[in-house]
Order: C-alpha cells, then sequence, then structure tokens
C-alpha cells in the first residue's frame, strides 16, 4: 500500500509591535490508509489572547479529522517568549495518494504588547512547596490549595498587577488567570502565591504546569529560560 504524504503551511504575522505565530506540524509525513496522524496547530502571541482562538473547521480531502485536544503552552521564538496553544487533531487518511492541508484562516484577538522589558527583569526561583507537596494523595473531586514559595531573582520588583497564570498539563478547575500578589515584592524577596484547584474525578497522578505574567501580559517562569513550575497530585477515591 502507498505511503501517504502529507504537507502543511505556516505563517509570522507582525504588527504594531505584536507578533502572532501560527504554524502546523506532524508526528510523521508518512502513513498507510487507516494509520492516525497526529497534527498540531499551533498559534503563540508576544503578548496575550483576549479571547477564545477560532481555528474554525479543518476539512482535508482524502482524510478525516477528528479534534483531540488543545494544550496551553509557553515556547521561545528568536528568545523571546510567546505564549499559545496547541490544537492536537487526529487524521485519519482515507485513499492513497498526497494529502495537501488546506491554507488556514485562524481568529484571534490579541492586545497590543506594553512595553519592551531588559534581559534578566522578570525571573523566578522556587523555593518550597508550602502546601500540597509532589504526590500529595486527594480524594477525587475534592478542592484544594496549593501554595508555591517563589524567590523574585530578576531585577525588576514584582508589583501587585503581577499575576499567576494556567500553562499546560490538568487545570484541575483552576482559573486561566489569578490575581496572586497582594503585595509587591522587591528582588531578592520571597513571596507565597496560592490558587484554588479541584482534584479531577480520575484516579491516578496529575500535574499541571503554572507561571507568571507581568503588568503588560509578559510570561516568565523559573530562570533565564522562563520554565513554569508545577503542581502534582495523586488522585484516590
Amino acid at each position: 500500500m502507498k505511503f501517504i504524504l502529507l504537507l502543511f503551511l505556516f505563517s509570522n504575522i507582525a504588527s504594531y509591535g505584536q507578533q502572532l505565530i501560527s504554524y502546523v506540524s506532524l508526528n510523521t509525513d508518512k502513513a498507510y490508509i487507516g494509520q492516525p496522524v497526529q497534527m498540531t496547530v499551533s498559534v503563540y502571541t508576544n503578548t496575550w489572547f483576549t479571547s477564545g482562538i477560532d481555528v474554525g473547521n479543518i476539512n482535508i480531502e482524502g482524510a478525516l479529522t477528528v479534534y483531540f485536544r488543545s494544550v496551553s503552552n509557553i515556547r521561545k521564538f528568536s528568545g523571546k517568549q510567546f505564549a499559545g496553544v496547541d490544537f492536537i487533531y487526529n487524521v485519519f487518511p482515507t485513499k492513497a495518494g498526497e494529502l495537501i492541508i488546506p491554507e488556514l484562516t485562524i481568529h484571534v484577538e490579541t492586545p497590543k504588547p506594553g512595553e519592551d522589558i531588559e534581559e534578566g527583569c522578570n525571573e523566578a526561583l522556587f523555593m518550597a512547596d508550602i502546601t500540597i507537596p509532589d504526590k500529595t494523595q486527594i480524594y477525587a473531586d475534592h478542592k484544594f490549595v496549593k501554595t508555591w514559595r517563589l524567590l523574585n531573582a530578576g531585577t525588576c520588583a514584582w508589583t501587585t498587577r503581577y499575576s499567576l497564570y494556567f500553562v499546560s498539563g490538568r487545570q484541575m478547575s483552576g482559573p486561566d488567570r489569578v490575581n496572586a500578589f497582594p503585595v509587591q515584592v522587591e528582588p531578592g524577596q520571597s513571596i507565597d502565591i496560592s490558587v484554588t484547584l479541584r482534584a479531577p474525578k480520575v484516579t491516578g497522578v496529575i500535574r499541571g504546569y503554572w507561571g507568571l505574567k507581568d503588568q503588560y501580559g509578559n510570561p516568565f517562569g523559573m530562570g533565564p529560560e522562563g520554565d513554569p513550575f508545577y503542581v502534582e497530585i495523586k488522585v484516590i477515591e
């Protein structure tokens, strides 16, 4: 049986200091008829999204496309951090030959970036799990409060306009974004940051990743790379 080649398009849009990067990636470029191929549509911005992203319908001639899930994420492009969403689909080829993914029209709303920040301005350092250490056992569908102690390892003060936001993994009924800074945190000072979550109804080890944003919506996290920090629980019945 013939292999099937899938082609893809990607684009980079910039205006008024805003940057929107979108592209499509595949886990393989060849497959047999009926064999699923994972297709990921990624949309990233250097600010943040003010409304949900509408990818629209994806119809590929000669294939069945089934939406799987979406994952929030942070990535670096040309050394700068971008926040975005990966939309994951399963594509099932139904005939032999070449399949072409059509050009996608993606509707997003994103504000202008407020201000460029100097390198090393926003950096955090994880100090301790104040509540819910890794693999804490929590009953299914029960609420809990996760608290991290973080150190301001950068050169800029964290004002009360900074926020905690969900990055990826399991959100556990948590908010997309929460104002978690009741006081200003100067460089070298630490703060306890909390979020209220709910354990899912399924048992097992569950992990969710979180990050920080400044007053302009610039995302950051642990160290120069801006890695997110996480909450990990073991859900029991």
